[in-house]
């Protein structure tokens, strides 16, 4: 699981031209997006892997080598192999989607799960990481010297739990 906000797009392109395209794993991205507007992250990021990078949908199965993007207006959850979508109960400025996936990422994957926090404003993510590390998976953060937004990176380090700062 792969959280972002503010700068998010940048760090997202970023780390999928790092990642191998055959590396096994599945990357699910948390990007805060306006509820107003539709999507076009699967358009921005499509030239920067090889990888087949979806809008997550309700029920659809998780696939090695496949990158999933949250759409707007939702919650996403992952349980028994598959991508779960929920309306958020919250307004809007409250929400926390990447908390709510990374639990539901630590439950469903225990110690092979892996979340990284990139670039963004607020603290999203930083309860996640720690239910994450409780289930024995791997937390890392973004250098927030190297972030545009070092408000989410420098949140979860402060959750102190992050094996990894890169």
């Amino acid at each position: 699981g792969v959280g972002a906000s503010a700068g998010g797009l940048e760090a997202f392109r970023k780390l999928l031209i790092a990642l191998p395209a055959n590396s096994g794993m599945a990357f699910v991205l948390i990007q805060h997006l306006d509820p107003k507007h539709e999507s076009m992250m699967v358009s921005l990021l499509a030239g920067h892997t090889s990888m087949s990078i979806v809008q997550a949908a309700d029920g659809m199965p998780i696939e090695p080598n496949h990158v999933y993007l949250i759409p707007p207006r939702a919650y996403l959850a992952i349980g028994d192999g598959v991508l779960l979508l929920s309306q958020p109960r919250e307004r809007h400025g409250a929400r926390m989607p990447f908390d709510f996936f990374l639990r539901s990422l630590a439950e469903a994957c225990g110690k092979r799960a892996i979340c990284a926090v990139l670039s963004g404003t607020g603290t999203d993510g930083s309860q996640g990481v720690k239910e994450i590390k409780e289930h024995g998976g791997l937390v890392i953060a973004q250098d927030p010297e190297e972030a545009a937004y070092d408000g989410m990176p420098r949140s979860a380090i402060g959750a102190a739990v992050v094996d990894l700062v890169l």
